[in-house]
């Protein structure tokens, strides 16, 4: 039972810390790509907002699995468990953003 509560205070923290950066990262991407009209385009950075969210979720669930598979490595090595998390979280959202806005052709 305290792995699992250890577990989800964990992806509470680490999301709450990334999904600011996923919101704003998912707005910022979709407005770059984006080229339609205006309507259109505030359609595609909400859009674009929400699956920075998404991810961002995501991203907290792989980075605490990550650490927690990891500790012993990162124990040994005199790892730090907030740079992995922090690389680990926001590559989801960065590769998975630019992976979603790439268009064919």
């Amino acid at each position: 039972m305290t792995i699992v509560f250890g577990f989800l205070k964990r992806f509470l923290i680490w999301s709450l810390v990334s999904a600011p950066a996923g919101l704003f990262l998912g707005i910022l991407i979709n407005f770059i790509k984006s080229d339609t009209s205006d309507f259109f385009r505030s359609t595609e950075i909400f859009y674009g907002a929400l699956l920075g969210i998404a991810l961002s979720v995501f991203g907290s669930f792989f980075s605490i699995t990550t650490l927690v598979l990891g500790k012993p490595w990162l124990n040994r090595s005199n790892g730090s468990e907030k740079l992995t998390g922090v690389i680990v979280c926001y590559g989801t959202i960065i590769i998975g953003l630019l992976l979603i806005n790439l268009k064919p052709g």
